[in-house]
């Protein structure tokens, strides 16, 4: 008889148990490493997205800008008459949407992110810093393209100009006039057995009485030649502006400034030069003057340019021992003079100032026909080299104060662009220049992607 036994198979399972747990171990390093990387990638995408939207912002820059001022700014009203960041803020949201959303036939990435907001904390605008950050858009072109600033030898000028600005000619020759008024005139028999006061017969008395007229004269053919009128009421100078937010500009060097007077007379129009197409033919002049026509910009200027050369020749003439001899013999030669004594002095100056005045009128005449006179002469007959029309218009600029130089000048620009198409209701104050974004979004594990970036054409500095 067979013996019949049973074999046992002990089975040992701690293996698989143990290989079961780090199975699981090992799921969630990997997926959590594969999570990690996800996040990675939504957070990578996400600052690219945005890197892209934000310069495709400042991609949407004016065109018309550019091509008449090279100016880089983008209008945040987008043609429909409404200045607002909001404006902007909604450009930023698009781009990002666009490259953050596959758009295949609905197809949607595993961990798609949504965008939850888009704020605007720091902007700046092309008038902000009483027009500072136009300023150096325009200094910055007028250095890469190496434009040459052909009044660099007027800059030593400018101080001497403002001396002359002092110096009110007319106001000293209406003080002599009315000094001479004041003395009787010596009387003579009228052979009647009466008295009557003898003529003074001034030659300077024509010039004087004359003078108005004739400054009006010279004046009058340039007058003629520009026919602009403006509301200054609708332009930026005269109406409350639109303000950026916290980002700040470094101020320009005071040799900077007149790199940018320089950008002025590269893209402006003026009476010797006109710019096709403009509403003002004069355009520095309104910079200098600021009045609402042509006409009164002219008369400004040939006003100034007067009293500048007035102001000059009264230093030659009351100080040239030749001159003064001159008109005292003059003086002395008139019976009333010979009379009374009393009239030689006040007289005799008078004849200076008329002689000083006639010659004012005809180098005023000669700047505005294009010739060249010096801002000072070393005499009454002096021929060297002198400034034209442009340079002497120069050193006017260069004498005002350059916020409302800077103000004017987008009031020229804004009257130039709404005269092109779409533009109507283009305004200065409505052009950005840089800023800030603050960007926050979901994904759809719930987690929340922060980004904050800031770009602009220029680099932005903090004002000093």
């Amino acid at each position: 008889m067979k013996s019949c036994y049973r074999k046992t198979f002990i089975l040992n399972g701690y293996l698989t148990v143990f290989l079961s747990l780090m199975l699981t171990l090992l799921l969630s390093v990997i997926l959590g490493l594969v999570g990690g990387a996800t996040q990675n990638l939504e957070k990578l995408r996400f600052e690219c997205a945005a890197d892209i939207a934000m310069n495709s912002v400042l991609g949407e820059f004016h065109r018309e800008l550019l091509e008449q001022y090279d100016l880089f700014f983008v209008d945040i009203s987008y043609h429909t008459g409404h200045g607002l960041i909001a404006n902007v803020e909604e450009h930023v949201s698009q781009y990002m949407n666009k490259n953050l959303h596959a758009t295949d036939k609905g197809i949607a990435l595993w961990n798609e992110l949504a965008i939850k907001q888009v704020d605007i904390t720091e902007y700046v605008l092309a008038t902000d810093y009483e027009g500072v950050v136009m300023q150096q858009q325009a200094i910055a072109y007028m250095k890469e393209s190496q434009l040459e600033d052909s009044f660099t030898d007027l800059r030593k000028l400018a101080a001497d100009a403002k001396e002359l600005d002092k110096v009110n000619g007319m106001e000293m020759w209406n003080d002599v006039m009315g000094q001479i008024a004041g003395i009787s005139m010596p009387l003579t028999s009228d052979g009647n057995g009466g008295w009557e006061e003898v003529s003074l017969d001034n030659p300077a008395d024509e010039v004087f009485n004359m003078a108005q007229d004739q400054l009006y004269n010279l004046s009058y053919a340039a007058e003629r030649a520009g026919s602009g009128v403006i509301d200054s009421g609708s332009y930026l100078s005269k109406r409350g502006l639109n303000a950026g937010k916290s980002l700040a500009l470094t101020k320009e060097k005071e040799s900077e400034n007149y790199l940018f007077y320089a950008y002025l007379f590269n893209k402006f129009g003026t009476y010797r030069q006109k710019k096709p197409k403009s509403i003002l033919d004069y355009q520095i002049e309104y910079i200098v003057f600021g009045e609402n026509s042509d006409r009164k910009n002219i008369a400004a200027a040939t006003e100034r340019i007067f009293r500048w050369r007035f102001a000059d020749y009264i230093q030659i003439y009351l100080y040239n021992d030749l001159k003064i001899s001159e008109a005292m013999e003059i003086a002395g030669s008139l019976p009333a003079v010979q009379l009374k004594q009393e009239l030689l002095e006040p007289v005799s100056r008078s004849i200076l100032y008329a002689w000083a005045f006639l010659d004012s009128l005809h180098d005023t005449d000669i700047i505005l026909r294009g010739g060249k006179i010096p801002l000072f002469k070393e005499s009454f007959d002096y021929t060297g080299a002198g400034q034209d029309y442009r340079q002497y218009l120069w050193l006017m600029l260069a004498l005002e104060g350059a916020e409302l130089v800077s103000l004017r000048v987008m009031d020229i620009i804004e009257m130039d662009i709404r005269q092109t198409d779409y533009n109507q209701e283009f305004r200065m104050d409505w052009c950005l220049e840089s800023y800030c974004i603050q960007v926050v979004a979901e994904d759809r594990t719930g987690a929340f992607y922060e980004i904050s970036r800031k770009y602009g054409y220029y680099e932005s500095e903090l004002l000093e």
